[in-house]
């Protein structure tokens, strides 16, 4: 199942809305550029966004990427995304996993006082 079909299911279950291939535009304060970011999928829910990410071994095995990720995943919780990283074989063979991990953090989002 592809992760487009989880967060179709857990739509018809829970109030959210998402969007594939979402941009945040983010200010980095230590070099002082601005960047734009390209997240796997952006998950809106109550007052809080989730930014997803499909990891593949290929990309993000090395010490490079692992650097690089921290450093997307501290501008996006400064743009107030939280943020949450899936491989991409998780997705593939384990998607019942996923999708109760998800459906979790959407449930706990939605007890939370606006």
């Amino acid at each position: 199942m592809e992760f487009k079909k989880i967060l179709d299911r857990l739509k018809e279950e829970y109030d959210f809305e998402y969007e594939p291939q979402h941009e945040v535009n983010v200010l980095d304060e230590e070099d002082k550029r601005r960047y734009t970011l390209r997240v796997d999928f952006a998950i809106f829910c109550k007052n809080s966004k989730l930014a997803v990410e499909i990891d593949g071994v290929r990309w993000h095995s090395s010490r490079r990427q692992t650097s690089k990720s921290i450093w997307r995943d501290n501008l996006l919780r400064k743009k107030g995304y939280i943020p949450l990283h899936f491989w991409d074989y998780e997705v593939l063979e384990y998607p019942e996993i996923v999708k109760e991990e998800i459906e979790n953090i959407i449930k706990e989002l939605l007890k939370q006082k606006t």
